[in-house]
C-alpha cells in the first residue's frame, strides 16, 4: 500500500503495482490540497517527495561525463546523479540561497527579475522597451569574436529577436575598439583611452578621426556619445556636414559642436535617415589645447523594443568600477542613477573577475571584494534588477577566492549569479570541446552557449 512523508505526501513502495500515472495523480493532488491552504512547496519538502519512493523499479547505471556511477534503483535517482547540485552552502548565516546546477544559476528568486520581465514583455507584446546592459571586462564586450554581431550581448540581442522581441538599436559600438574588434569602427592618428575611463577613446590632435558605421534601416537614427570636456569637433554624416539633429551639453555651428567643458555625457542625435548603410565621422578641430573624447555610437529607432547596451572594456578591474573623478560613473555613461534617461538599465549583468586574478598582477582578494561592493551599489542606483557572473575557465588562471567572493556578496546583497566556471568546468575542457578563442577569450561558439545559457537559466529562451 502506499506511504506518506512526514509532510503528508503520498509515495509508492517498490512492492506496489506499477501504477505510474496513479501514482503522479495522487502526488498531484496531494499538492494541489496543500497550495489550496495557503502552504508552501518549499525545496525540502519536494525533495522528500520526490526521493521517498521508487515511482520507477528499474535498477540503471548511468555514465556522466565519462565516468560510470553506481547501479541506482530509480529514474528519479538517476536523474539526481547526472544534475548533482554543486555544494555551496550560504556564506551568510540570513542567507537561503540554493544551486541549480542544470542551469549553473545561484540564489536566483522570482522577485530579482521581476522589473527585467515585465520590460521584457512589454518588449515583446510591442508596447513598451526592455533595456539591458552588461557591464565588464573583455569577455562581456566580445573580444575572441566580433563585436557588432558575435559577442555575448550582440547574441543574446539576436535570440530574443529571433523570439520576436524587436531591436531598437544597433548595440553601442565603444570608441575604445578599432576594426580588430568591431568592424564599425574605424579610427584614423593617434587615439588612446581617456586616463581613469577606459571606456573613453581620446585623442589631443588635430585632425585625428573616428568613423563608425552601420546598416541601417527605414526610420533610423544615428547617436553619438561624446565627453563634454571636449573642445569643438566636427561632425559628417554620409560623408556629408551635419545640419541638423538634437544636441545634449554641447552647440552647434555648422557642422562644428562645441561641448560646455563639463564632466559629463554628450550626445548628438541624428535626423531621421533612409534605409541603407550610414556612417557618422568625428574629427577633432586644429588648435592648441584641444581634446576630443568620444565614448560611441550606435543606431537606434524610436518605438519599442530591446535595446541591449555593451559596456565591456578590455583590461578593466573592478576598481575601475569602483573609483571615483574621471571614470566610468564619474561621466555618467553607465547605467546608474545619474545617467541619461537612454542609458538607464532595466537589467545590468555584472561580469568583472578576470583581469582582477591574473596570475603577477592580481587584485588582494580583500579589495577586490570592497570595490565589486561599491560597483553593485551603483549598478543598482537607478533600480535596475542585477545579476553577476562568474567569468569563464582561462588558462593558467585560479579564480577560487575570487569566486567565492563573487557568492558572499551574492548572499550579503541578495542577488543571483550565473557561474560559467562551473557550466564550462575548466580550460582544458572548455578549449577541448571548442568554445575558447584564445587562453581567455571564448570564440562565437563559446559567446554563443553563453547566451543560450545566460537566456535559459533567466526564463527568458520562450
Amino acid at each position: 500500500m502506499p506511504e506518506t512523508t512526514p509532510n503528508g505526501a503520498p509515495y509508492p513502495l517498490p512492492s506496489d503495482p506499477n501504477d505510474v500515472p496513479g501514482y503522479l495523480k495522487a502526488l498531484a493532488e496531494w499538492a494541489d490540497e496543500q497550495l489550496a491552504a495557503g502552504a508552501e512547496l518549499n525545496d525540502a519538502t519536494m525533495k522528500a517527495a520526490l526521493e521517498s519512493g521508487g515511482l520507477f523499479a528499474t535498477a540503471v547505471t548511468a555514465s556522466i561525463d565519462g565516468v560510470v556511477a553506481p547501479a541506482v534503483a530509480t529514474e528519479e535517482a538517476r536523474s539526481n546523479a547526472a544534475y548533482a547540485p554543486k555544494q555551496i552552502a550560504p556564506t551568510t548565516a540570513a542567507a537561503v540561497g540554493v544551486y541549480d546546477r542544470r542551469l549553473n544559476v545561484y540564489n536566483l528568486k522570482p522577485k530579482h527579475l521581476r522589473k527585467a520581465r515585465a520590460r521584457l514583455a512589454a518588449a515583446r507584446a510591442g508596447v513598451g522597451t526592455f533595456s539591458w546592459a552588461m557591464v565588464g571586462d573583455s569577455t562581456a564586450a566580445g573580444v575572441g569574436a566580433a563585436v557588432a554581431t558575435t559577442s555575448l550581448p550582440a547574441l543574446v540581442a539576436s535570440l530574443l529577436s529571433a523570439r520576436g522581441v524587436l531591436l531598437t538599436s544597433s548595440g553601442l559600438a565603444l570608441g575604445t575598439y578599432g576594426t580588430i574588434n568591431d568592424v564599425r569602427v574605424t579610427k584614423t592618428g593617434t587615439w588612446g583611452a581617456r586616463s581613469g575611463d577606459a571606456n573613453m577613446a581620446f585623442t589631443v590632435t588635430g585632425g585625428d578621426k573616428i568613423v563608425f558605421a552601420f546598416t541601417a534601416t527605414d526610420g533610423i537614427q544615428l547617436q553619438l556619445f561624446f565627453g563634454r570636456k571636449s573642445t569643438a569637433f566636427t561632425v559628417k554624416i554620409d560623408g556629408a556636414d551635419i545640419t541638423g539633429g538634437t544636441l545634449t551639453g554641447a552647440t552647434r555651428s555648422g557642422a562644428t559642436i562645441t561641448p560646455d567643458n563639463t564632466e559629463a555625457l554628450g550626445t548628438y542625435v541624428s535626423p531621421a535617415l533612409s534605409g541603407g548603410a550610414h556612417t557618422i565621422e568625428v574629427t577633432l578641430t586644429t588648435g592648441t589645447g584641444n581634446r576630443l573624447e568620444v565614448i560611441g555610437a550606435e543606431q537606434v529607432r524610436s518605438g519599442t523594443g530591446l535595446r541591449m547596451m555593451n559596456f565591456g572594456v578590455g583590461s578593466t578591474k573592478i576598481a575601475a568600477l569602483a573609483a571615483t573623478g574621471t571614470n566610468w560613473f564619474k561621466n555618467g555613461h553607465l547605467p546608474v542613477a545619474a545617467a541619461p534617461a537612454g542609458f538607464a538599465a532595466d537589467l545590468v549583468s555584472l561580469d568583472m573577475e578576470i583581469n582582477d586574478a591574473t596570475p603577477g598582477s592580481a587584485t588582494m582578494v580583500a579589495t577586490y571584494k570592497a570595490d565589486y561592493q561599491t560597483a553593485i551599489d551603483r549598478l543598482r542606483a537607478n533600480g535596475a534588477d542585477l545579476i553577476l557572473h562568474t567569468s569563464n575557465p582561462c588558462n593558467g588562471y585560479d579564480f577560487t577566492a575570487y569566486t567565492k567572493a563573487i557568492y558572499e556578496l551574492a548572499d550579503t546583497n541578495d542577488l543571483p549569479v550565473i557561474d560559467f566556471q562551473d557550466r564550462w568546468a575548466t580550460y582544458t575542457s572548455a578549449n577541448g570541446y571548442g568554445l575558447m578563442s584564445d587562453n581567455l577569450h571564448p570564440n562565437a561558439s563559446g559567446y554563443t552557449e553563453k547566451a543560450q545559457a545566460l537566456l535559459t537559466a533567466l526564463g527568458f529562451a520562450a
